[in-house]
């Protein structure tokens, strides 16, 4: 693993040890997308006898897939010791689900064991998807299914643009097209892939409760130099420059692209997929956004 990825392995595991506590409460988007994600499940009318929920946070997904699939071996995997203390109270006296601490890109398991993955807002928190793909690819069973969620480059484009507007500096978050996410799947081996994405538009009322609910979600929000004058003022501006947007309403939009994927693991040279008994083709990549 690149000394690059490995810090930014850390550097998330930070985020969400800090956030673990709120993150339930405040991770309205993670809520949209992972109910939305359980819902493309149904169709595949999955028969899984082992899942894996990789960054499952404080299991609430994990809890979800085992009241869905009640004769599998559920198992939530996150690097955190504060999220897995949440999931263990999440799970309740029930224990439909395990708890693992592990590194989603060198996961305790073996090759070909797993038939189901689930990634629910992981990637963000990783430098590149091509090891945590890898890994996904390593484990799964021939034609298991690998489903996840993630944000898209036009996510926090009204931050960039504010602070691009007081300097050359990143100070947000860059994440990357769909498009590339799609070629990463390919590259890692899998077949069939299909990305699709739907844009949100949540509003506030100033950029305080923007880093506030980046926080709640584990996520680094934009942070000003309270040391340097200079700091404060660029600060100043960019908070001048997002309130510029504010609408007629008083709130100023923020837009989050939701990105949904979900691939095959090849059996051989099959590109085709089971569904309701019937043989179905499936195309080797569709892109879509909506």
């Amino acid at each position: 693993m690149s000394d690059l990825l490995q810090r930014g392995l850390h550097a998330g595991e930070r985020r969400l040890r800090r956030a673990a506590l709120g993150f339930a409460q405040g991770a309205f988007l993670q809520a949209q997308a992972r109910a939305e994600l359980l819902r493309r499940l149904e169709p595949m009318q999955l028969k899984p006898a082992k899942v894996l929920d990789l960054g499952g946070g404080p299991g609430l997904g994990a809890r979800a897939l085992a009241q869905r699939y009640r004769q599998s071996s559920v198992v939530l995997v996150d690097s955190s010791e504060a999220m897995l203390a949440s999931a263990v109270r999440a799970r309740g006296w029930w224990r439909r689900f395990e708890c693992v601490r592990a590194d989603a890109t060198a996961l305790p398991f073996a090759d070909a064991s797993v038939d189901l993955v689930v990634a629910g807002f992981l990637l963000p928190f990783l430098t590149t998807p091509a090891a945590l793909f890898a890994e996904v690819r390593r484990v799964l069973q021939p034609r298991g299914y690998f489903a996840f969620t993630t944000v898209g480059a036009v996510t926090l484009r009204e931050l960039r643009h504010a602070f691009a507007s007081v300097d050359n500096q990143s100070h947000v978050n860059e994440f990357p097209d769909f498009l590339d996410i799609g070629d990463a799947l390919t590259s890692a081996g899998f077949v069939a892939p299909v990305l699709d994405a739907d844009r949100l538009t949540v509003t506030y009322e100033s950029l305080a409760d923007v880093c506030r609910d980046l926080r709640a979600a584990g996520a680094s929000p934009p942070t000003h130099g309270r040391s340097s004058l200079t700091g404060a003022r660029r600060w100043a501006a960019a908070t001048a420059a997002f309130e510029a947007a504010r609408g007629a309403d008083g709130r100023i939009p923020v837009t989050c692209e939701l990105v949904y994927g979900q691939a095959w693991c090849p059996d051989g040279d099959a590109t085709r997929a089971t569904a309701g008994g019937h043989e179905v083709v499936v195309p080797l990549t569709r892109l879509r956004r909506r």
